[in-house]
């Protein structure tokens, strides 16, 4: 995207300093979250949505076996026996707790339960495909330049197989351990989840940051389907904002080259550019321009960048990144109410907005 001579470049994150400084305020902004168990698991990667990670598998299977699901809410196990039930049949480590709390699911089962299924299984380590099959006793066959190995399979992938094979016998569906399978046909009933199915949703995330409960609380509105929320791989803004960067003069911006791309907003002949290449680390943008407030958002998994106002009303919204995708598409959140908000439209979609 072109701009004029008089416009203004963001510098911020244009030195390698500033990606580190980017990285440490990562650690900074994840307040009480069990960062020390992901840390110790070797995990704190952006995961794309749906990628399987193993080590935090492990460590939120655990954690959930451990903690009670009414853990945010005093009164959630009393009213909803059956989501504490879910949470012990996700015990990596005890079998007869696991299958005991499948029993008891088992006369009671909806099919809004497979959407609680859904949420678990998308962060556990499915089976590994099989390996092709040499026959080495034919001499005119190459050998393959590999040699076979035992693997042990991960705890996670136990929890995989009992979730999908209990899937399959509750459905009558033949998912043939094929996740997108088990989606598919979810999405393809109408929506008629779980009556505590949000506070289902907190809670599990909570297992990896404790402020994703402020998002589901018990009866949250929402205009969209809760089972196409998933988490995007980060904590609340574990990528940070940019917030009000310095700017100099494109004529000045020597570290940027002629076809380096940047996004340009003008408002009332106030003009600025902010890189790609800065932008892509934040996805956000919070600034002033031209008298106004703006909320620059940036997703780089469908490529969109969209400027919003950010007062309503009179009233200053200030967004975040709340760390969930809806479709693929970053969801934003404000600090005041936790609403969550749709990057395409800017409108909330899930909570009290």
């Amino acid at each position: 995207m072109v701009v004029s001579e008089g416009a203004s470049c963001s510098m911020a994150a244009a030195s390698s300093r500033t990606r580190r400084r980017i990285r440490s305020a990562e650690k900074r902004g994840a307040g009480d979250v069990s960062f020390a168990t992901m840390k110790q698991a070797g995990y704190y990667t952006r995961a794309a949505a749906g990628r399987p990670v193993a080590p935090l598998a492990l460590a939120l299977l655990l954690l959930a076996a451990a903690a009670s699901p009414a853990a945010g809410q005093p009164d959630a196990a009393d009213r909803h026996a059956d989501l504490r039930w879910f949470f012990e049949a996700a015990n990596p480590e005890d079998n007869d707790v696991a299958e005991t709390a499948l029993e008891q699911i088992a006369p009671l089962w909806r099919d809004g339960y497979a959407m609680i299924l859904r949420d678990m299984l998308r962060l556990m380590q499915p089976p590994a495909p099989p390996r092709p099959t040499v026959d080495i006793s034919d001499p005119n066959r190459p050998q393959p330049a590999f040699e076979y190995t035992i693997r042990r399979e991960h705890p996670s992938t136990k929890v995989w197989r009992r979730f999908m094979k209990f899937a399959e016998d509750q459905t009558g569906e033949r998912f043939r351990g094929e996740f997108d399978r088990l989606q598919q046909w979810i999405w393809s009933l109408p929506y008629e989840p779980h009556p505590d199915y949000a506070l289902f949703k907190g809670e599990w995330f909570a297992a990896i940051d404790t402020r994703f409960r402020q998002f589901f609380p018990r009866g949250v509105q929402a205009t969209i389907r809760l089972d196409e929320i998933d988490w995007g791989g980060v904590v609340v803004n574990g990528i940070p904002p940019l917030e009000y960067p310095e700017t100099l003069a494109a004529a000045d911006a020597d570290y940027l080259d002629d076809d380096h791309i940047v996004f340009g907003i003008a408002v009332d002949g106030e003009t600025r550019a902010y890189p790609k290449r800065i932008l892509a680390w934040h996805e956000m943008a919070l600034d002033r321009l031209g008298g106004l407030e703006l909320t620059i958002v940036y997703c780089t998994l469908c490529g969109t960048v969209i400027p919003y106002e950010s007062v309503v009303d009179g009233q200053h919204i200030k967004i975040g990144t709340s760390g969930f995708l809806y479709r693929s598409n970053k969801l934003m959140f404000d600090h005041e109410t936790r609403s969550l908000w749709n990057t395409f439209e800017g409108v909330p979609v899930v909570g009290p907005l």
